[in-house]
């Protein structure tokens, strides 16, 4: 089973690589020196990759990790998110890796559509998008999936640790509600973007703007706190 991990390197610095690298090896594999692998000048985006033995993530050994080099593709300040037909594909939610093949296809189908990703959901209930998490923002406090129904995002305990986010409540939100609450999405690449358009088979209708979240302002905050790899 493949475990993967990327992240933003802006002139060797990361918000928070601690937590990738606990992610990592939380669900078995053996977490890289990355010391002296990536520039210190420039914004990279590299791929840290392992394979573990067997498809119990947690009981299996590593058997190889390696880092891929890649220049930090143009970041967006805003995104457009596809909610599409088909439930949640993914066999493994809570360790990035396993589905990366079918997570990439949603989203080069969302993009496809005009989107930026798509929004994975399950019984009619919105989950995360498939790179990023979403928060809602119903009644002034912030909104999660329930832990255990989504991947452990880095950007959202980094936000959270920091004091950087409202009052945080873990329920589910319905597609329903979804299209009708402001949203943000959190990617270790883009940080937090508001989510401006919701796109589907009905076509596509403008999410709700709110000023009880500061994305921009909270991606400045996080990059104050950066660490050296």
């Amino acid at each position: 089973m493949m475990l993967v991990d990327s992240f933003l390197v802006r002139d060797g610095r990361v918000v928070r690589p601690d937590l990738h690298r606990q992610r990592f090896e939380a669900a078995g594999g053996t977490y890289p020196d990355l010391r002296g692998s990536i520039p210190e000048r420039g914004e990279w985006f590299p791929r840290i990759s392992g394979h573990l033995a067997g498809v119990d993530a947690v009981a299996e050994a590593a058997t190889g990790v390696s880092v891929k080099l890649r220049p930090a593709p143009p970041l967006r300040s805003a995104t457009r998110l596809w909610i599409g037909p088909e439930e949640d594909p993914r066999v493994v939610p809570q360790v990035k890796g396993p589905d990366l093949g079918v997570l990439a296809e949603l989203r080069a189908r969302a993009v496809a559509l005009g989107a930026d990703d798509a929004l994975l959901h399950r019984g009619g209930w919105a989950l995360e998008a498939a790179n990023a998490a979403v928060m809602f923002i119903d009644g002034g406090e912030a909104v999660l999936s329930p832990q255990g129904e989504t991947l452990l995002s880095t950007t959202v305990v980094a936000t959270l640790e920091a004091g950087l986010l409202p009052r945080v409540q873990r329920r589910q939100v319905s597609i329903a509600q979804a299209l009708r609450l402001p949203a943000f999405a959190a990617s270790a690449l883009h940080g937090w973007t508001p989510v401006t358009h919701w796109i589907g088979a009905w076509g596509q209708v403008v999410a709700p703007r709110t000023e009880a979240f500061d994305a921009a302002a909270v991606n400045a905050a996080l990059w104050e706190q950066a660490m050296p790899l």
